[in-house]
């Protein structure tokens, strides 16, 4: 079990894998960046209790590090969870910074007070964070002055801080120039860089680490507009969920008259997405709800935020009836419930619009949306759809030369990997397209490790190698060779619904539309 009582993953769970190799790889992986499906595999493993791998020093170790891990991916909630017991200073101080990414900033400023008085001339080398957090609350209640005091008691501890280190120097001697913080910017640079009056603008929100996204999100002293900029941020980080993302969209204020008509608004980005929630939420009639849905999705296609807000809009979707009437609209009911992973109640749109003759003065549906069933059978686990009963659909589109050749060799990839019986035609077509030659391929061995590391049982360590192997752009951005051995990989190693939803993001973006978006 998972330390909020999910269902875990094995106490071996890091057999084969070297402490100092874990800890390595958490250091390399931009975690902000993890594909969803990818991110909520590395969360499962992370939360779970299990015996801490090779090497490590002691069970404190690598209950560090976990935790260390989910604070940086945005885990609050799973961060206080788990450190409510917590007696070492290293796992308070990371309590603290929970607290104040939370927003609780007097009661974390309390703690980490504490935490500095009580240790005293202590020169362990691990507690510069501890002093770094406290600068910060002392250079933000008392004065620079005082920050920089206790900043300098981090730099004894020969702690890494630039940006902390350099804006309280640029603050204390009047200067307005500051230190350029790394990309992804963490959660301590960002409110140091907040402290300073660096502005919080698009650049700095699209800069934000999911910590710091959500902590923005979660800041009322922010304009809305910026709140909401940061919100979209942070879920695309996976730090919000799209239910608290429905919330945040919620707090906006509108005018009655663009909530009557908002698909008239020259509000654009975040705030026409806010507005539109909130018209969705109100309208009553299937018809209005369905309209604004497709518009909402295909202004997250744009910013990059499809599946986020499919999920977000799934309910809203579910409680549509299915009807003739709405067969206009079967292609968009199939996208959102598809990506948010609700492929049963998608294949029921799938075969309503099909072919669909939607009623006098209604638009028919444009032609069969039976391809989808491709889509819907790579991203179910759970047997909804029938196993390949939709594969001659895909198998049409090719032959119709309607699958570009990368989206064919993905999809014959993807297929493969997951083990279908994949159609004669559908490899020939493939065979006669250009081999890409495009995406993300890692250093070499790194494959041959993954195999060999699904093969021997060693899931902790598929995991990482998996990670590794997809790259910096995830499954969408990977090669064809890459995506087949990590999905093929995560299959054999226990984590096939990881492995088909790896696919399911492969291929969703590019799969063909008969809707206009």
């Amino acid at each position: 079990m998972t330390a909020d009582g999910r269902r875990g993953l094995p106490s071996g769970l890091w057999r084969g894998l070297e402490f100092a190799a874990l800890d390595e790889t958490i250091k390399q992986l931009d975690l902000s960046k993890l594909s969803p499906a990818v991110r909520k595999l590395w969360v499962r493993a992370l939360m779970s209790e299990t015996t801490p791998p090779r090497g490590a020093q002691s069970d404190g170790q690598f209950e560090l590090l976990r935790i260390e891990a989910l604070l940086q991916m945005g885990m609050v909630s799973d961060v206080l969870r788990l450190t409510e017991q917590a007696r070492s200073v290293a796992l308070r101080t990371l309590r603290s910074l929970a607290l104040l990414a939370r927003g609780e900033k007097v009661q974390a400023c309390q703690k980490a007070r504490a935490m500095i008085r009580r240790l005293g001339a202590a020169q362990d080398d691990t507690l510069g964070h501890t002093f770094v957090l406290a600068a910060y609350c002392a250079a933000g209640d008392d004065s620079v002055e005082a920050g920089v005091l206790v900043a300098d008691m981090a730099r004894e501890r020969r702690l890494d801080a630039p940006v902390p280190y350099g804006i309280l120097d640029a603050m204390a001697a009047g200067a307005r120039r500051f230190p350029r913080a790394r990309v992804p910017i963490g959660l301590l640079d960002g409110l140091f860089l907040q402290l300073a009056g660096v502005p919080i603008d698009d650049r700095f929100i699209a800069a934000a680490g999911p910590t710091l996204a959500a902590k923005l999100a979660g800041d009322r002293k922010l304009a809305t507009p910026v709140r909401l900029a940061a919100g979209e941020q942070a879920a695309r980080q996976g730090a919000l969920s799209a239910n608290e993302l429905r919330n945040l969209y919620g707090t906006a204020r509108f005018d009655p008259r663009a909530l009557s008509d908002p698909l008239a608004t020259r509000l654009s980005g975040p705030q026409r997405r806010a507005l539109l929630v909130q018209a969705i939420s109100r309208t009553r009639a299937p018809d209005r709800r369905a309209r604004l849905v497709q518009a909402m999705m295909a202004g997250a296609k744009r910013d990059n935020l499809s599946l986020v807000v499919a999920q977000l809009l799934a309910d809203d979707v579910a409680r549509l009836r299915q009807s003739r009437e709405l067969g206009w609209f079967a292609e968009s009911a199939v996208e959102v419930l598809a990506a948010a992973g609700r492929s049963g109640r998608a294949l029921g749109w799938t075969l309503l619009g099909t072919g669909s003759n939607s009623g006098a003065g209604v638009p028919p549906a444009r032609g069969s949306l039976l391809h989808w069933l491709t889509l819907l059978d790579v991203a179910d686990a759970k047997g909804h759809v029938i196993r390949g009963s939709g594969l001659h659909h895909a198998e049409a589109l090719a032959v119709k030369g309607r699958l570009g050749p990368l989206l064919l060799q993905r999809l014959v990839t993807v297929l493969d990997a997951l083990a279908y019986n994949v159609p004669i035609p559908l490899w020939e077509a493939a065979n006669r397209s250009s081999q890409p030659a495009a995406g993300y391929l890692p250093r070499t061995g790194t494959l041959t490790a993954l195999k060999a590391a699904s093969q021997a049982g060693e899931m902790g360590r598929t995991i990482v190698l998996a990670s590794q192997a997809l790259g910096p752009s995830g499954p969408q951005g990977a090669h064809v060779i890459t995506l087949g051995e990590v999905i093929r990989a995560l299959k054999i190693a226990g984590f096939e619904e990881t492995a088909r939803r790896i696919g399911f993001e492969a291929l969703f973006l590019a799969w063909p539309r008969s809707h206009a978006s």
